[in-house]
């Protein structure tokens, strides 16, 4: 600024003071003040050029402010845009950067972030919505196929533009770019702006279900369960507002989903049948089948046993009719499932073979997807019957087949699985790599509901081997999660988790701990009436009580 003013004449060698110029010396109050005292110094020309590169970004590019600058009331030719930029990049406002990003330009930076910002705030506001929509337009053209890339930066433009249909179709777009890059925290904020922008749109509503049915499921990723549950309750109400039986069907299932991962078994039943009646009405026979699958295990859970057989037989009676073979092969599981829980294990042996017939038709007809799934879940039956050796030969089948497929997540799991196995045979030492390579792999993905899942199994693992610092440090994440109760509001797994964490600070003499968390496990299995859970619980404090005396 005192250069500017004159006061200070700077030099190449050397610079000079002029102090009869001091006394004029205007002393700003703040650093605001310092700067938008230099915007005022600036010609005209600069000025708007500089105004113009702020609605840009803090990183602006030469070409895009030539065309805002054509396009004006009073136009700049490039040959003055040039001069402006050489200028503002001489009074050390802006810097030219090495690389661009876009052939044939020239990217330019603030010096400072608050320089844009207040360069920013001067632009007159009837004036922003035009020169958004000029930047956006430009940034889409630059982008050509790698419009992804640049979507969400695009769709800022957009929407400050007042384009909220262009700007809410790049949001989904940078959404879906994120979810492949397994960024999904920065997938869910653009899923939510995507949305917000087609709040007061009915005439997208379709749109919207779509959407809203994404987030639901992005959200149960992220163990987000009370998120999740909202964004299927807005996607049901969304679904009625607009006449769409189908999708609310959908959304109920969605919902029942979540509350089954919350042990909210009551309110899982209410979904579930709900999905049925809207189902039935529009003759939606595989969300029909889901609907009562999910039917049948909140039945179980709540004690009513020949209704939630009932329940599941009439899904496998209508998905052997649908040509959907992933489906039949969840009804298949969950029959054998079920009756494995109840103990009558002759109809097990009959669901099983008609699973093994399943995967044997698959083989035949190339469907290497359903054929994984109907080879894990052969394993998993397996591994609930004690027949390891058999168990480990479907999974294995299924590992290879996903592999083939490049199917990350299914990879993860059925390590996950495979772990189990081993360590459910007595060979904790075996698991304990397979749930490393499954966590490694389910990080990456940004998985957190697998994450918690396979961090409860290693942890099981590691208290088996006596490494009882490992154990709690394993567990520990988990139960972070466990206890956010407004992002989760409970877990079906978390008597479990608290038993394991008891057991790993009582391998580590810390017994006051451990009774704590036994009796937590205790109050979390109580409240889910859970005669599995509940034993489990008793397990855990009856050998903190052993050791503590």
């Amino acid at each position: 600024m005192l250069i500017e003013d004159g006061v200070i004449i700077a030099g190449q060698d050397q610079w000079q003071l002029r102090r009869n110029q001091l006394t004029e010396v205007r002393v700003p109050p703040n650093i605001t003040s310092v700067l938008q005292g230099r915007l005022d110094r600036l010609t005209n020309m600069e000025r708007v050029t500089l105004q113009r590169a702020a609605v840009v970004g803090r990183v602006f590019w030469d070409t895009a402010v030539f065309q805002m600058n054509a396009a004006a009331d009073d136009p700049l030719d490039q040959n003055q845009t040039r001069t402006a930029l050489q200028a503002l990049e001489k009074r050390e406002m802006i810097f030219r950067r090495q690389s661009s990003g876009f052939a044939g330009t020239n990217a330019y930076l603030f010096k400072h972030a608050i320089l844009h910002q207040i360069t920013y705030e001067s632009v007159l506001l009837r004036a922003r919505p035009i020169y958004h929509k000029q930047v956006a337009d430009w940034l889409a053209q630059q982008s050509g196929e790698r419009i992804s890339e640049y979507a969400s930066t695009i769709a800022e433009h957009y929407e400050l533009a007042e384009e909220k249909a262009t700007a809410a179709e790049l949001y989904e777009m940078a959404a879906q770019r994120a979810q492949d890059t397994f960024n999904n925290e920065m997938a869910t904020v653009y899923f939510c702006r995507s949305l917000a922008l087609l709040t007061e749109m009915p005439h997208y509503a379709i749109w919207q279900l779509r959407l809203q049915e994404d987030l639901g499921q992005l959200l149960l990723q992220q163990a987000r369960l009370v998120e999740a549950a909202q964004a299927y309750m807005t996607m049901r109400f969304t679904a009625e507002e607009d006449g769409d039986l189908l999708l609310q069907a959908r959304a109920w299932n969605g919902l029942a989903e979540i509350q089954e991962y919350q042990a909210d078994y009551v309110s899982m039943l209410e979904s579930a049948q709900q999905a049925e009646r809207v189902a039935w009405l529009v003759n939606a026979e595989s969300i029909w089948v889901q609907a009562m699958l999910y039917k049948s295990a909140a039945l179980l859970r709540q004690g009513e046993v020949e209704m939630a057989l009932l329940a599941t037989y009439r899904a496998l009676e209508t998905a052997q009719r649908l040509d959907e073979p992933e489906l039949l092969t969840l009804c298949l599981q969950q029959s054998c499932e079920q009756h494995i829980r109840i103990g009558r294990y002759r109809p097990v042996e009959q669901y099983l073979a008609q699973l093994k017939g399943q995967s044997a038709l698959l083989d035949r007809l190339g469907n290497r997807p359903a054929l994984a799934l109907a080879n894990q879940s052969l394993g998993e039956i397996n591994k609930r019957l004690g027949r390891f050796d058999n168990a480990l030969h479907w999974l294995l089948a299924a590992m290879k087949i996903y592999r083939e497929l490049e199917d990350q997540l299914a990879i993860g799991q059925t390590l996950n699985l495979l772990g189990e196995t081993s360590r459910l045979r007595g060979q904790s030492g075996a698991a304990v790599p397979f749930y490393r390579k499954a966590l490694a792999i389910v990080n990456g993905l940004d998985n957190q509901l697998e994450i918690m899942k396979v961090r409860t199994n290693l942890t099981a693992a590691l208290v088996d081997l006596g490494s009882y610092d490992a154990a709690e440090r394993s567990v520990r994440q988990v139960v972070q999660m466990l206890e956010n109760f407004g992002k989760m509001a409970g877990w079906y797994d978390s008597p479990r988790v608290y038993v394991y964490q008891a057991l790993a600070f009582l391998g580590k003499e810390q017994v006051e701990l451990a009774l704590r968390f036994a009796n937590r496990a205790h109050r979390k299995a109580a409240m889910q009436e859970s005669d599995t859970a509940l034993g489990f619980a008793w397990y855990g404090l009856a050998c903190v009580l052993a050791k503590g005396g």
